[in-house]
């Protein structure tokens, strides 16, 4: 996906099977020497359900192959 794609309350499914899910809490930015963009997010499934992390949006959106409406399966 696109980094501008990406967005606050937003629930992603990973590439390929799209079998993990996240949900998007906050976008932020790190610094402002490096512009670079964090992504908090929640595993919403899995074996981390629940488990909050952060990454850089760049990688996020790599990460991500949609946007997905969940439902607990």
């Amino acid at each position: 996906m696109k980094q501008r794609d990406i967005r606050v309350g937003g629930t992603y499914r990973n590439r390929g099977k799209g079998k993990t899910h996240r949900k998007v809490l906050d976008i932020w930015l790190a610094g402002l020497r490096d512009n670079l963009e964090i992504v908090t997010f929640e595993r919403i499934d899995g074996q981390y359900k629940g488990t909050v992390e952060d990454a850089p949006l760049a990688s996020f959106a790599r990460w991500a192959g949609a946007e997905t409406e969940w439902e607990k399966p």
